[in-house]
């Protein structure tokens, strides 16, 4: 590829500001650009991480991969009053379409990521930013995700069950419009077991959303003290603040027993359980803590969240999230601790020629401490009459799964997920399968 078709790329990308034709183009020719700058005798890497290239001088490289998540939902229906019901849409639908493209050159850094199950839009691009050492570690400029916590920042490629623990980002106010932001982001390994994140980021939306309506900090601090084959102790923390200058994220819903579709055509019950107040601000605190003993993995974390004015001048909302989460491969495999980004992954080898089986169970909780339910309203108040009488604003869900890794590129997942609603008394189960496949 010349240089002049180079600029013609960047030039049509510049003139549609919506991103909806040429971005499926813009990744090719990204690729295509980064590839002609490669030596001619530079090989490919075919690995389960995508496909690789190296320069001769192994200062320029990039790699490209890819993850689709296929998945099926069927819901019981657990009405017992006409406030539990809800348009519960069984049925099949595409999770994710991931594709991603890395390069370093040097000490520069960069990373694009779109999710094809969303669309080709700004709203549907995930990671997007360049870095560079700094201070003794890495500095990344654009959109990434804030440093809020553990299981929130390990990629769904190496989840245990299917999904998060919905309540935890949910506790944020967060929904898949703030799970990603732009901003500064900076990591530093202080020692071989200790790693510092800290990013400061536009706290409202992504990109393709309004934007300078407010800013925030996030920032972690991990520790592992003990990583061997047989024994694991992880204990970590997040702390941060959101401040919206102009308007705020709103009221938030939780999905109790099961998750929409990044498009959102499927669907499951939810409960108003997070308010934030009207120019106000969002302060958090998170626990993260996990034990490994061969192949048994045990993992907690819990979040307190303290909403500004949520209930009026100087009455703040404070909600209390937590989760505890178990994993045991029946076949001798142990999860993967990633000391660069302090989280944890699936195992990338096998102890047997057909795969790997793993047995996950979680229970999840969120908890508004300062309202309740009134009778028959199904909506949680901050009035302090209400609370004297009514239910406790509280949503739950209990998780048994099994997972089945056919290779490090293929794995089959089903999750059985129990939801109790203590505000309207609703019990409600999903059922949900996977096909997951990384390239």
């Amino acid at each position: 590829m010349d240089e002049r078709r180079c600029r013609r790329g960047a030039a049509n990308l510049h003139q549609d500001t919506t991103l909806k034709i040429p971005f499926r183009q813009a990744v090719i020719a990204l690729s295509l650009g980064f590839a002609a700058a490669v030596s001619p005798n530079a090989a490919a890497d075919f690995s389960r991480y995508g496909t690789a290239y190296k320069s001769d001088d192994g200062q320029f490289s990039y790699l490209v991969n890819a993850r689709l998540q296929y998945d099926a939902v069927r819901f019981d229906d657990g009405r017992t009053n006409d406030l539990t019901r809800f348009d519960s849409q069984d049925g099949s639908y595409f999770r994710r379409g991931y594709v991603t493209f890395n390069a370093k050159w040097g000490q520069w850094g960069a990373r694009f990521e779109n999710d094809f199950a969303i669309g080709v839009e700004l709203k549907a691009v995930r990671e997007f930013w360049i870095s560079h050492k700094l201070a003794g570690g890495e500095i990344l400029i654009g959109q990434h995700k804030p440093f809020r916590g553990l299981e929130e920042l390990s990629s769904s490629n190496e989840l245990s069950l299917l999904e998060r623990p919905a309540f935890a980002t949910a506790a944020f106010g967060g929904n898949i419009a703030r799970q990603f932001q732009p901003g500064l982001f900076w990591r530093r390994p202080l020692s071989k077991t200790l790693l510092l994140q800290l990013s400061a980021y536009n706290a409202h939306q992504g990109l393709g959303q309004p934007v300078g309506r407010g800013v925030g900090t996030a920032n972690r601090l991990s520790w592992i003290p003990v990583n061997t084959q047989q024994q694991l102790v992880y204990v970590g923390g997040s702390i941060g603040y959101d401040y919206f200058t102009d308007g705020n994220p709103g009221v938030r819903s939780v999905n109790y027993a099961g998750r929409s579709s990044a498009g959102g055509n499927v669907i499951g019950p939810s409960q108003r359980i997070v308010e934030i107040g009207e120019d106000a601000g969002q302060f958090f605190a998170g626990f993260e803590g996990a034990v490994g003993i061969g192949p048994l993995h045990l993992q907690t974390e819990v979040v307190l969240i303290d909403n500004e004015d949520a209930r009026g001048a100087g009455r703040d909302d404070q909600v209390l999230s937590y989760y505890g989460q178990a994993s045991y491969f029946l076949t001798g495999e142990r999860k993967e601790y990633q000391s660069g980004k302090a989280r944890f992954g699936a195992p990338h080898a096998f102890r047997h020629g057909w795969g790997a089986v793993e047995l996950t169970a979680r229970y999840d909780s969120i908890e508004n401490l300062d309202r309740r339910a009134a009778a028959g309203s199904g909506t949680c108040l901050a009035d302090a009459a209400v609370a004297i009488v009514g239910a406790e604003c509280e949503t739950h869900a209990y998780t048994v799964g099994a997972n089945y890794y056919v290779t490090p590129l293929v794995r089959v997942l089903f999750n059985l997920v129990n939801g109790y609603n203590e505000v309207t008394d609703d019990h409600t189960q999903s059922y949900n399968v996977r096909l997951q496949i990384a390239f």
